[in-house]
């Protein structure tokens, strides 16, 4: 979005050419959100780290429903939804 276009500006050296490498736009977008009090890039990542691992623990949990016949999906319901399956 328009931080990373802001950080690619940031980082073109003094004659006006693209950054040479991803850690020079990376320095230009820290210096630019410590300019702006904005968010840690490390909080940026940190987010996705913590929602992916969720994330597949649930899709396999569903998966581990469906699968087993015994236990599945037609008696798993709770209150009005007794039977989770179509």
């Amino acid at each position: 979005g328009a931080l990373v276009t802001a950080a690619v500006a940031r980082a073109k050296g003094p004659d006006g050419k693209p950054p040479r490498s991803m850690r020079d736009i990376y320095n230009a977008a820290s210096e630019l959100r410590r300019r702006t009090n904005g968010v840690a890039v490390g909080w940026l990542i940190a987010g996705p780290l913590v929602q992916l691992p969720v994330f597949f623990v649930a899709v396999l949990g569903v998966r581990r429903l469906a699968q087993q016949p015994d236990i599945g999906l037609e008696l798993g319901g709770a209150a009005w939804f007794t039977d989770l399956t179509l």
